[in-house]
């Protein structure tokens, strides 16, 4: 009987004491920015905004403004060819002819969901499958 008893509480402790491990883990963590896709609608160089249509429900879309930084960086996706854009300022880089109304983008935002972090311009469809 005491022995039963020794053996549940050491197996408990184990227990507790592996969950909590696991939750100082998870604490640790930083959270990764949420991606984003959808169309270019209109590009404000001046202010830095990147406006996209994103889908909502599976029906509805809505225009969401994206506020594009210095240290976002900007990738040209054609077919296989990825070309990273660099410019000195927002204004440049915005200007630039990929950033044209209708492109694909995928745009991921920052930790604190206010900027983009990463662009994504244009990219390959997904594929379907051959039944």
């Amino acid at each position: 009987m005491l022995r039963t008893l020794f053996c549940a509480t050491v197996a408990l402790g184990l227990l507790a004491g592996s969950t909590l491990a696991e939750d100082t883990k998870k604490k640790g963590k930083k959270k990764k920015g949420k991606a984003i896709n959808g169309t270019i609608v209109k590009v404000d160089k001046e202010k830095g905004i990147l406006t996209v249509k994103v889908k909502k429900k599976k029906t509805e879309t809505e225009d969401k403004d994206f506020t594009v930084t210095d240290k976002t960086t900007v990738t040209v996706v054609k077919g296989d060819d990825k070309t990273e854009l660099k410019a000195d300022k927002v204004s440049e880089l915005l200007g630039n002819a990929a950033f044209k109304e209708g492109a694909q983008v995928t745009i991921t935002l920052d930790e604190e969901g206010k900027a983009a972090k990463t662009i994504v311009i244009g990219g390959k469809g997904k594929k379907k499958k051959n039944k």
